[in-house]
């Protein structure tokens, strides 16, 4: 027989099983939203400057990818990008900006995406650099 404290623990997946999703987003508003958009399928991480994110890549475990605005407080996303190029394995960095013609200057990013980005999109661009699809990462609507 399993005590009542057993019967009531729910099986689930250990947050470990989930990629991790580091956000590098200085806006309160749209790092709320991104979360909200990305939370359930994925562990998801909220960091606000660049400074913030190395030290948390210098963390173990690593993220499984990091979503990040090119203009912060501290300097540009290209700064991260070039970090996580030289951390060992292939993650995908993300980078998104208000002003799109910034996101030319951003060679050997995965992805790049205009601000602002729908919910759909984001988690379908999400899904896809970590080879899971959209629909079992979370429904579409918006």
């Amino acid at each position: 027989l399993l005590s009542p404290a057993m019967q009531a623990t729910p099986v689930t997946a250990p947050p470990s099983a989930r990629p991790r999703v580091l956000i590098v987003e200085d806006s309160g508003p749209v790092g709320a939203m991104m979360r909200l958009a990305l939370e359930g399928p994925y562990e998801v991480e909220l960091r606000t400057s660049i400074r913030a994110a190395a030290e948390r890549l210098a963390q173990s475990p690593a993220p499984s990818l990091i979503l990040a605005d090119m203009h912060l407080p501290d300097g540009t996303a290209l700064a991260l990008l070039a970090l996580a190029r030289r951390m060992p394995g292939s993650l995908p960095v993300v980078l998104m900006s208000g002003r799109p013609e910034s996101l030319a200057q951003a060679p050997g990013a995965d992805a790049c995406l205009p601000k602002p980005v729908q919910a759909g999109v984001l988690r379908e661009t999400v899904g896809r650099l970590l080879g899971r699809a959209p629909s079992k990462a979370l429904p579409m609507a918006q």
